[in-house]
């Protein structure tokens, strides 16, 4: 907004909708660089008309006459294979790639260049700076072995601080729905968005335990309060372990670490996981709706219900305060991560930092 030398300032609501117009463009521009850095733009697009073709051909076989579970089933697993493979191919693959890598940056905290430290100091006889008192040409004198054992020690326990998605050794996915409801004449079929997004968020899972979590120790657990035993046919196929009852809330190993895909899921379960799992979150990696904009919101509601039950699906205050306590500290990393045409929502990678002292 220009103004003319004398004249009168313009009204608050004209600066207000320049500064909310400024912003905006700001926000479209920030937008538009992501979807660039994540690829090219267009390829989110290509994915997506993929996913919707593919979810077309499931939603026909699931409508199709015939009683033959066992012949279904492995058609559907042939379709989430192919969207998989349009996922591995696509650029929003190359941007949850870059996502995954960032956070384990981030949760790592600069520990591979303290174990770099660790490697390169201690070498003057107790002095801090050793190569200054030695003479030109005088040889690095040896390092008694008990600076050695501890430095030695310090780089292993920076090294075990870590994360490594190769050293992933469970995974457990909860919310899948069930592509087999389709199937049951008491019920009517999933609209078509949410077949799509229900088919994108098996083909992601499948694209994970096959490119990224190589090392499992055992297949993939996967539950759903609606999956039947269509749906477990279809996830032994892709290489799951359909788990009748609801898993213990402590999927992370004491020993090893673990993920946790949650593509659909009311806050109160996830905050009852991370309630569950509050003494070892830096063993948990969580791939989900964002943490943060959960916590949010729970702690909105809990405020306009006056702490009332803002739970967004029952569960009462402990979401929120599990949330919250997640959240808090500076311990959570949260990288923003590319919807892979699989949820619709703000989805991020989520590790944690190894509190002090643990």
């Amino acid at each position: 907004m220009l103004l003319r030398h004398g004249a009168a300032p313009p009204p608050r609501a004209a600066l207000c909708r320049c500064a909310h117009g400024a912003h905006r463009r700001r926000r479209t521009r920030a937008s538009a660089a992501a979807t660039g850095a994540g690829g090219g733009g267009g390829g989110g697009g290509g994915l997506r008309a993929r996913q919707a073709e593919l979810a077309a051909d499931l939603a026909a076989l699931l409508a199709g006459p015939g009683s033959d579970d066992d012949a279904t089933a492995a058609a559907a697993a042939q379709i989430v294979e192919a969207g998989a493979a349009a996922l591995l191919a696509s650029p929003d693959w190359a941007g949850l790639q870059a996502a995954l890598a960032a956070a384990a940056r981030e949760a790592g905290g600069g520990r591979a260049a303290a174990a770099a430290a660790a490697a390169a100091g201690g070498a003057g006889g107790g002095s801090p700076w050793g190569f200054a008192l030695r003479q030109p040409g005088q040889p690095r004198p040896a390092r008694p072995p008990l600076v050695q054992q501890a430095q030695q020690a310090q780089q292993a326990q920076l090294q075990e601080q870590a994360w490594d998605w190769g050293a992933v050794r469970r995974m457990t996915v909860l919310g899948l729905g069930s592509l087999g409801a389709a199937r049951r004449p008491a019920r009517p079929p999933a609209p078509p968005p949410r077949l799509a997004f229900r088919l994108g968020q098996l083909s992601l899972a499948t694209a994970l335990r096959r490119a990224v979590l190589r090392g499992l120790d055992a297949p993939p657990g996967a539950f759903d309060p609606d999956a039947d035993a269509w749906d477990a046919a279809l996830l032994r196929r892709l290489g799951f372990e359909p788990l009748e009852a609801e898993p213990s809330h402590r999927v992370a190993a004491a020993a090893s670490p673990a993920l946790l895909y949650l593509p659909c899921c009311p806050r109160a379960l996830v905050g009852t996981v991370l309630a569950a799992n509050a003494d070892q979150l830096h063993r948990l990696a969580v791939l989900g709706t964002s943490l943060r904009s959960l916590a949010e919101t729970e702690g909105l509601l809990d405020a306009l219900l006056d702490g009332g039950a803002g739970d967004g699906g029952g569960g009462g205050g402990g979401a929120a305060a599990a949330l919250a306590d997640a959240c808090r500290g500076g311990r959570l990393v949260e990288v923003a991560a590319p919807d892979c045409a699989a949820h619709g929502v703000g989805v991020a990678v989520h590790l944690w930092r190894r509190a002090a002292g643990a």
